[in-house]
């Protein structure tokens, strides 16, 4: 068999800095058809958190892409390859701007130590004008680069109208004479080019910015909004195309030190004002993670006016969208990363398909999961009833004996029973003990036993074994499997399909990593070979799938660590640790298996806004994936209305490096305030005290940078 030793998910490993041919072969375009808010007019902001696909989706508005996806596919003969957005959405044109990496934020550092107000106020007209040039530049680009390619874009542009627009486009009063000379489609693409490099000098050091640069700053968007209606009026374009403008990367506003600070503020007040004047003329696209769109709870504008979802701008929730619902079957991320591995199968090694294992199917290649039993067996190899079971001298000599008995596999019927070459069913019997106590076997107190009001099941009809507790068992396995294989001294172990997209928390990086990692072990403690025809269940050993998967988890982690932010990712961390080893005894001196659901937490949120500095750490942990939050409708009845709840669970792609379940059940712990303070002061992550609501917190680590950068 032919090994296959290239890694098809070591290349090209995050795709939106991919060449756009790669792009054509790598995107799955299963996020498009919700994602029709995206190509219509009107401003939308695509959330996300990090590693999620925000950037991949907003690069399908570019020029260059549409002209990948024709050059491959030019008749759009084949799913694969065909420009994913619907025909009737295409009629647009885009400009982009990465707030990290155009350099337009470089000119903070013209700002002095300790910036006056008006200096600040200064500054931002500087960023408008700089913001508005740079994202016209881009506008220009786009249009010569359908000209140049006309065939990919069905007649979107009239070449031949450019000098007309240019000239018309010079005369409008909002350069403030900055265009007079323009006469022709060239002489404006140098002037905005000049602009630019003026701009980036200055704020590289190079030279002072210049008198004439300062005279004519333009007001924030107004230059985008009337080069969109030129091109219009010309008829360089119909009336009916979009004129999008994306700005990627907005974390890069919320910056470090005061004066720094004080700008970053100013400059997100200036782009909510594009979005808050709601002009048809220009639709923009904010690619943000999750809490720095809006992060405090602020979206002002210039005036102190707030934003409005749904007024001026529409909400597009990439978590929400990937995130598994009640029903498994309609799981979008499912689907996802499932073209994506066959993509990347695929392109690497196009004959996979026709390999007898079809190497390209994910759930070939990692195979199923382990049942319960077969997570216990494969940890437990010689299993000892004192040791797993503990059963403590106060339990009755009847239900002692029918634990016994269950363990012994002496009693016939029992669902999920081990296979029939294990000794024993420890996790069985572990699951009666669990039931003993909390039906009256061994109660909680000394009186309840003693009266041992409840005989133990005498057959696999009675409870818990009978179908109507099918739900209590299913709930519990997790804590369980956890139960038996720490007492054993034993590492959890992940492996399979269903349990690598259950530890990918729904983020298409999370899957990639895995696969990366999978097939890097496949290759070196293999000879990276096909197994024969006859091999069980799947293409990578169980043994390989492990070690890989844990070493996934341990990557994550230490990614984490070295995230900036606000806390810092070390920081971030070490509070993480805290909340994981506090759930992980929770769930495992639980013996009763009352709260199997206790691997998350559940806070009201008016709680948490009367802690600044811990609210502004959940924040951060939420914004950077290190916890997930979620809505929680509380079982407190006096709470359902009045005391709105969150629940957080730590990003399951940590699961195997903490050792915790990653599956989310029934209730998770009702927490105070106070209990995850207490967590969060024992990790260093905050203060004993409490700064006053709505002011910042100090720095915690004060030589982080208060930037952000994509995964990579």
């Amino acid at each position: 068999m032919t090994p296959y030793l290239t890694n098809p998910f070591a290349d090209a490993y995050v795709t939106h800095t991919v060449s756009d041919g790669h792009f054509v072969r790598f995107f799955s375009p299963i996020l498009v058809a919700s994602a029709g808010t995206l190509f219509q007019s009107g401003n939308a902001v695509i959330k996300g958190t990090q590693g999620s696909g925000k950037s991949m989706l907003l690069r399908l508005l570019e020029a260059e892409i549409r002209i990948a996806y024709f050059k491959i596919d030019p008749e759009e003969k084949s799913p694969d390859t065909r420009y994913p957005v619907p025909r009737d959405l295409r009629q647009f044109l885009s400009s982009r701007v990465d707030l990290n990496k155009s350099g337009l934020l470089d000119i903070a550092n013209t700002l002095p130590d300790n910036p006056t107000p008006e200096e600040i106020a200064d500054l931002t007209k500087s960023f408008a004008d700089f913001f508005n040039y740079w994202l016209l530049r881009g506008l220009l680009h786009g249009i010569e680069t359908i000209c140049e390619n006309p065939d990919s874009f069905d007649g979107l542009v009239k070449a031949e109208r450019k000098d007309a627009f240019a000239a018309q486009l010079a005369s409008e009063e909002c350069w403030f004479g900055a265009l007079s000379g323009v006469k022709d489609w060239e002489g404006l693409k140098l002037e905005i080019k000049d602009r630019v490099i003026a701009y980036r000098a200055w704020a590289n050091g190079n030279s002072d910015l210049l008198d004439s640069v300062r005279r004519s700053r333009t007001m924030i968007g107004e230059p985008l909004a009337r080069a969109s209606q030129v091109l219009k009026s010309t008829g360089v374009i119909e009336d009916s195309t979009n004129v999008f403008a994306t700005i990627d990367q907005i974390e890069a506003l919320w910056m470090q030190g005061d004066g720094k600070r004080a700008l970053g503020e100013r400059l997100r007040c200036e782009l909510h004002e594009v979005l808050g004047k709601r002009d048809d003329r220009i639709s923009y696209r904010i690619g943000a993670r999750r809490y720095d769109w809006g992060k405090g709870g602020s979206l002002a504008m210039r005036d102190g006016r707030q934003l409005e979802e749904g007024r001026d701008y529409q909400i597009f929730d990439i978590d929400a969208q990937l995130r598994r619902g009640e029903y498994a079957k309609n799981w979008s991320f499912r689907r996802l990363a499932k073209d994506v591995f066959r993509r990347r199968v695929m392109t690497t090694f196009p004959d996979s398909s026709a390999q007898p294992k079809n190497l390209h199917q994910s759930e070939i290649f990692f195979g199923p999961s382990p049942s319960p039993q077969e997570m216990v067996a494969s940890a437990i190899k010689k299993p000892e009833f004192e040791r797993l079971i503990k059963l403590d001298p106060a339990w009755p000599d009847n239900w002692r004996e029918a634990i016994i008995r269950v363990y012994q596999k002496a009693v016939p019927g029992i669902p999920q029973p081990p296979k029939q070459d294990y000794p024993f069913d420890p996790l069985n019997a572990l699951l009666l003990a669990a039931w003993g106590m909390q039906t009256g076997g061994k109660g909680r107190s000394s009186d309840r036993f003693h009266r041992a009001t409840k005989a133990p099941p005498q057959s696999a009809s009675d409870a818990p074994w009978n179908k109507a507790k099918m739900y209590w068992r299913k709930e519990r396995y997790p804590q369980a499997v956890l139960q038996l294989i720490s007492r054993h001294q034993q590492k959890m172990q992940w492996w399979g399909e269903p349990k690598v997209l259950s530890l990918c928390g729904s983020n298409i990086l999370r899957f990639i990593t895995i696969c990366r990692i999978t097939w890097d072990y496949w290759q070196r403690l293999t000879d990276g070979s096909l197994p024969p025809q006859n091999a069980p269940k799947q293409i990578v050993p169980v043994e390989i799938q492990t070690r890989a998967i844990a070493e996934a988890s341990r990557k994550v982690h230490e990614a984490l660590m070295r995230q900036p932010g606000q806390p810092a990712g070390d920081v971030r961390s070490r509070f993480l640790n805290k909340i994981a080893s506090w759930l992980r005894s929770n769930l495992l001196d639980d013996k009763a298996m009352s709260n199997p659901g206790q691997n998350g937490f559940s806070l009201r949120v008016s709680d948490l806004n009367q802690h600044e500095a811990l609210r502004q750490l959940i924040e951060e942990s939420v914004g950077w994936g290190d916890l997930y939050e979620m809505d929680h409708t509380s079982k407190i009845k006096s709470e359902h209305a009045s005391e709105p709840r969150k629940k957080y669970y730590i990003n399951p792609a940590l699961s195997p490096f903490y050792e915790l379940p990653e599956a989310h059940t029934k209730e998770p712990v009702y927490a105070t305030r106070e209990d995850i303070l207490k967590l969060a002061i024992a990790a260093g992550a905050v203060g004993d005290s409490n700064p006053p609501a709505g002011k910042p917190s100090p720095d915690n680590h004060p030589n982080q940078p208060w930037l952000f950068f994509e995964e990579s």
